[in-house]
């Protein structure tokens, strides 16, 4: 567990875009963990390949020399040129399986529906369909640039719903500001009180800074591969 930390970066740099979640509950540590197996179907095959990569010495002190641009883009994948025989046949052996996982799950989709999918269809993208014997470069650029793009679209998903929070939220504020919502004068002295100091509150709050952001992102990625 010492060494896995820096494969942590592998994928943490690709998710440093991805917002705290709208609700702030311990709870929500693991619905988050689900709701990331639910993001990605293959995230069972990016923790195996995870784990196997961090068992080469090399290409760890490579990642942790590389660019920010070099992991998000995938072009640390070129360096797996360089990673130990014994743990390059493990990926192959990875890869054979998570493709032998893919054709029972189309098979199993044409069974039911006579047609695939095409949510189901999404998780192809995560590896090169034409090697189907050998884990290649490409195998592992297409991992990182589809986690990434799965991890920014949940970031989007995130931003809509605390908007949609925010607007109801709103609205709320203003029924009760209004009268509509049965509140006696006291009562709605106190919730404009509340209300004003909650708006001073969030004027005040400091930024969240790059390192409590990376802290977030860490223990969001340990729920996601563990």
């Amino acid at each position: 567990m010492q060494y896995l930390l820096p494969l942590f970066l592998l994928v943490l740099i690709i998710q440093t875009s991805v917002a705290p979640p709208v609700k702030d509950h311990k709870d929500n540590e693991v619905d988050d963990s689900e709701e990331m197996a639910k993001i990605m179907e293959y995230h069972r095959y990016l923790k195996e390949v995870i784990q196997t990569l961090e068992k080469d010495t090399a290409f760890r002190e490579k990642l942790q020399k590389a660019t920010e641009g070099d992991i998000r883009s995938g072009q640390i994948a070129h360096e797996l040129r360089f990673v130990d025989p014994n743990v390059r046949s493990k990926l192959d052996e990875l890869k054979r399986e998570e493709l032998e996982r893919l054709r029972h799950l189309a098979t199993k989709e044409y069974n039911l529906m006579n047609n695939l999918d095409l949510d189901h269809l999404k998780i192809a993208e995560h590896l090169d369909h034409s090697n189907k014997h050998t884990f290649e470069i490409e195998d592992l650029k297409k991992l990182i640039i589809k986690t990434r793009k799965d991890l920014e679209e949940k970031d989007e998903q995130r931003h809509e719903e605390f908007k949609q929070y925010e607007m109801q939220k709103k609205y709320e504020s203003e029924q009760r500001m209004k009268g509509n919502d049965g509140m006696d004068e006291e009562e709605r002295k106190k919730f404009k009180e509340d209300l004003e100091a909650a708006q001073k509150k969030h004027k005040d709050h400091k930024p969240v800074s790059w390192k409590t952001h990376i802290q977030y992102n860490r223990k969001e990625l340990f729920l996601l591969i563990n």
